[in-house]
């Protein structure tokens, strides 16, 4: 559940100052957001995978419809709003493989509760990113109710709205999952075992956070799990986080240790970075193979 938008993506040698212009080396307009990017990830992991978000009548949302067919993402609850605007993001990436980038608005979540009216919740988990929070948390009761899951991960955007606006979504989820930048922004703590402290006194029952180039830590209450990041060519940052998440979503619901999810996710984030766009998660045969 969450934000499905098109990207317009521009590579650069380095990123323009203040009062300052630069041209571009490449510029490329390609079917993104974090949570269909991770659902794309998934598919590709093996995962049945269905997105619950909205796009406008326009040709950009008919081609994140065909890319979601393409990658067996079903479509069968992403609205379509006729006189909506497909949301959209404008990425920049410079030769170190860093990003800047700015939404640019647009139709992209459910808006009301009423919307999730005729899904069947009988999933494993529920992965929500960009979301209302009654919405998600309704959607979250709905998943907990067969049994399922609920994992979180607010992204920056969420995150800016403070702890107290988005509590509900924090309360209702099993796993919460963020970034350095993201844990400081919404608990004014950059280090990970207090600003888990503080995620854990709102009710949050675990926390994964990753570090970049420093790995990633699983956090719980009375225990901390860490693991070192894969080695990697850095070529493009964007959508690391994203092949990090639905890889150790995928680790976890196939009963992986913790330390194994972590080191899976690891690698499937270093094998995104590799490669430039935001779509460059690995297929399962492709992380897993024997290596020779």
């Amino acid at each position: 559940m969450g934000a499905a938008a098109m990207d317009t993506v521009a590579r650069v040698q380095t990123f323009p100052q203040q009062d300052d212009i630069v041209s571009p080396l490449e510029i490329r307009r390609i079917p993104g957001g974090s949570a269909a990017n991770v659902a794309v990830a998934l598919s590709r992991l093996g995962a049945e995978t269905v997105f619950l978000g909205t796009v406008g009548g326009d040709a950009d949302g008919d081609a994140i419809i065909r890319a979601f067919a393409d990658e067996r993402v079903s479509c069968a609850h992403l609205l379509r709003l006729p006189q909506g605007r497909t949301a959209g993001a404008f990425i920049a990436v410079d030769e170190n493989g860093e990003r800047i980038m700015f939404s640019l608005g647009g139709d992209a979540v459910y808006t009301d509760v009423s919307q999730l009216d005729g899904i069947d919740f009988s999933a494993d988990a529920l992965y929500i990113a960009e979301s209302f929070p009654a919405v998600g948390v309704e959607a979250a009761r709905r998943v907990r109710a067969h049994g399922g899951r609920v994992f979180f991960a607010p992204g920056g955007v969420l995150c800016g709205y403070g702890l107290a606006e988005i509590a509900p979504l924090v309360q209702a989820c099993d796993t919460m999952l963020l970034s350095t930048p993201e844990l400081a922004k919404l608990t004014g703590s950059d280090d990970v075992r207090s600003g888990a402290d503080a995620l854990f006194s709102q009710g949050v029952p675990s926390l994964l956070v990753t570090q970049g180039a420093r790995g990633a830590a699983l956090c719980i209450p009375n225990g901390f799990v860490f693991s070192p990041p894969a080695p990697a060519r850095v070529v493009d940052t964007t959508g690391a986080g994203d092949a990090f998440a639905a890889a150790y979503l995928f680790s976890e619901l196939r009963g992986d240790a913790p330390k194994n999810r972590l080191s899976f996710a690891n690698r499937c984030a270093a094998f995104a970075i590799e490669r430039s766009g935001a779509r460059t998660s690995p297929l399962l045969d492709e992380i897993e193979r024997p290596q020779e």
